[in-house]
């Protein structure tokens, strides 16, 4: 049984595939911290444009301090935001409910990609921070890739999503292409006599195999769709 949660919660917005429609408190909690977050930070970051156009009519002095400033509370902004991400803020204490709060937020597209790519850019710094952060968004990404793979619409938003942060460059690294290779699942030892089958159900790369329109394939598009 899952614990006391939010049935029909605001925070699923109009997403196509939000991961679940139960969320304990714990994550709400998370998802409310995480805007407050990203709404600080939007506005540091127009207050900062601004500060550029218009930096030739600032003494030299008050500009040195107004960039220390800003640089300092954007530190501050993803040092907070890493804390709740990595649960050192709002603990997860149920371990079954393995909830990316960064990831339900994607899905709703309440995280500017500004905000997402520098975050991957500081944690990249911070290995084990990385690595917990992303590898749960990870983790939710593929469960929702296999959990849309039968049904009535054939539903792309999740790999559509996955390719975006696959194409995200730190330097000439791609963090997040090197750690879905460190996955478990990227690639997992074969053990059964039907490898094909094997790879499709159990590895990351099974839902790119598993899209498909024939009707003893995909029953459930067969009966939204017919037969034709």
């Amino acid at each position: 049984n899952f614990p006391p949660g939010i049935y029909n919660s605001d925070f699923i917005g109009n997403c196509p595939t939000p991961s679940s429609n139960i969320f304990t408190p714990m994550a709400l909690a998370k998802h409310k911290v995480i805007l407050h977050l990203i709404k600080c930070f939007k506005n540091l970051r127009q207050f900062g444009d601004k500060f550029n156009k218009n930096i030739s009519q600032e003494l030299a002095a008050d500009v040195e301090k107004i960039q220390a400033t800003l640089k300092m509370a954007i530190e501050q902004i993803y040092l907070t935001t890493t804390l709740v991400l990595t649960d050192r803020i709002y603990e997860n204490l149920n371990i079954a409910l393995d909830q990316s709060a960064l990831l339900e937020l994607y899905y709703q597209e309440r995280v500017p990609d500004r905000f997402l790519f520098e975050l991957i850019t500081v944690c990249y710094e911070k290995t084990q921070d990385f690595e917990f952060i992303f590898t749960q968004l990870l983790r939710g990404l593929f469960m929702g890739m296999q959990r849309n793979l039968c049904s009535p619409t054939i539903i792309t938003h999740h790999m559509e999503l996955l390719a975006k942060l696959m194409a995200i460059k730190v330097g000439a690294s791609r963090p997040l292409c090197d750690l879905l290779a460190k996955q478990m699942n990227f690639l997992p030892p074969l053990c059964t006599q039907i490898p094909g089958r094997e790879i499709v159900k159990c590895s990351y790369l099974g839902p790119f195999m598993s899209v498909s329109f024939f009707a003893e394939e995909n029953v459930r598009f067969a009966e939204a769709h017919g037969k034709s």
